[in-house]
């Protein structure tokens, strides 16, 4: 026999049957490796995981037990593990005590308020933000004759524990609001805004201000204007462990001006200062100082003090909601810190970690399917995979608070994070997922809404590519659109 006309048959015949494969392929076979060989992947690690909800079929399913860096995707552990745990019409009470009593108008004593967690003593979450809260306070001891106040205002923010960031966060995002630090008592999101606006002629300072008037943030201005036309080129830095703040750079004397969002050191001392104006602003003399708990010379003991005023919460599903929709890192972690102070007695990081997982195991997540470091994703030390994120998602979809938690995601082409992703395309109002971003990671998962109503759960998670974030995020909703189309 001819070995060479038999190495020829051979491959004529391989030939053909892979012509016939690629012949016989699904359409989404055909995109699948279309979305594989785009160059936006080149070097990257990527993971896509489909399942159908009403058959537990999987559509596709690569990488599915790898590791990856899961950005904001860790807020979905967090929102469902508190959901199911502590419920959705869950509320946090932040209390004012006052350790003295009032005699003749005047209180003798320290007020404290003491923080639990809460995070939504803050105007950026409801028109009721912490200085109209503190305001309502103010008023109730008016309303109990008060007129002085000899003591401290304190804030107590140490039920979480003093490690106030997060392992793993970056040093230098430390300034920036997305950092916030962790307190059990927070207001505003431990962030102020910082306003620059440019001096009437090139080479004059910039004009610098602050949304703050507490005073706790020292300004240093070293910004100038610059000519007319030219690129801003500001930028703000805080000292670590402090709050004294430098704006410097340029910026063009025909700008209309920029506005950063800035981190403060200790807030609990923030919340304090905050609650000393609103008492004088309703002509309440305060002789003290607002302190935090932290300063005290003895330590304080809850025992010996009175209710004065409190304020609960909007329920838990308000807060995931905003939590995911918005992807608010300091939200997330005070809720992490606060199942492991419900479940751990302890709301340190620690406790957290080890309350966070054994509800995850208990909710059918694979104990060694995720390493956790935080409540928010900030950190790059944590890791999950994909059939991690598949498993808490299909546990979540036969939960009895599912339509919870489908509410708390951002819907394609509709609101949060996914507002004008997918806006003009079949997936756009069909995709409720979760978005997760840092450098060299996008990450998206979730549920997606047939045209028949059926439900299918994906991930689909990008770390270490070397291109465009926004490319990353093209290639993701065109294969959603796609999958999206086909189930019409």
């Amino acid at each position: 026999m001819n070995i060479d006309w038999c190495k020829t048959c051979t491959i004529l015949v391989a030939a053909s049957c892979f012509m016939l494969l690629v012949a016989c392929a699904t359409p989404f076979e055909r995109t699948l490796k279309t979305t594989r060989e785009d160059p936006a992947l080149i070097g990257a690690q990527s993971a896509l995981v489909v399942k159908s909800l009403s058959d537990g079929a999987f559509i596709v399913q690569s990488h599915a037990d790898r590791f990856f860096i899961p950005a904001s995707n860790m807020k979905l552990f967090t929102t469902a593990a508190a959901l199911v745990l502590l419920g959705p019409e869950f509320r946090y009470a932040t209390n004012l005590y006052v350790d003295g009593e009032p005699i003749d108008g005047v209180m003798y004593g320290n007020l404290v308020i003491r923080g639990v967690g809460d995070p939504t003593l803050s105007g950026r979450f409801h028109a009721r933000g912490a200085d109209e809260i503190f305001t309502q306070w103010a008023e109730t001891l008016l309303n109990m004759g008060v007129r002085e106040v000899r003591g401290n205002i304190v804030g107590d923010g140490s039920l979480f524990g003093g490690d106030y960031l997060g392992a793993g966060w970056a040093w230098d995002d430390e300034v920036y609001c997305y950092s916030a630090e962790i307190s059990a008592l927070s207001v505003n999101d431990n962030c102020v805004a910082v306003s620059i606006r440019p001096g009437t002629n090139a080479g004059e300072p910039a004009l610098v201000s602050v949304d703050d008037l507490t005073g706790l943030l020292l300004l240093r201005t070293q910004a100038v204007t610059a000519a007319q036309g030219e690129e801003p080129s500001l930028h703000v830095s805080r000292e670590p462990g402090s709050n004294i703040l430098t704006v410097a750079g340029s910026i063009a004397a025909d700008a209309a001006g920029m506005e950063f969002f800035v981190s403060i050191h200790r807030p609990a001392l923030f919340a304090a200062a905050h609650l000393q104006r609103a008492l004088e602003s309703k002509g309440i003399r305060v002789s003290g100082t607002a302190t935090d708990q932290q300063s005290l010379r003895e330590s304080f003991s809850y025992e010996s003090t009175k209710l004065v005023a409190s304020y609960t919460s909007p329920p838990l599903r308000e807060i995931i909601t905003y939590i995911n929709k918005s992807s608010s890192n300091l939200y997330a972690e005070l809720l992490f810190r606060t199942l492991g102070e419900r479940f751990r007695g302890n709301g340190s990081a620690k406790t957290a970690v080890e309350a966070l997982r054994e509800i995850l195991t208990n909710m059918s997540v694979p104990a060694d399917s995720i390493v956790v470091y935080d409540g928010s994703g900030l950190s790059r030390m944590n890791l999950v995979t994909p059939s991690a994120l598949t498993a808490l998602l299909e546990y979540m979809y036969r939960h009895e608070h599912f339509s919870y938690f489908l509410a708390s995601l951002p819907v394609s082409g509709v609101d949060g994070t996914l507002s004008k992703r997918m806006r003009h395309t079949p997936a756009g109002g069909r995709i409720f997922a979760k978005t997760g971003s840092m450098t060299h990671v996008q990450n998206l998962s979730g549920y997606l809404k047939g045209g028949q109503g059926e439900m299918y759960l994906f991930s689909f998670l990008v770390n270490n590519f070397s291109g465009s974030a926004e490319s990353v995020r093209q290639l993701q909703d065109a294969l959603l659109a796609r999958l999206v189309d086909l189930a019409k």
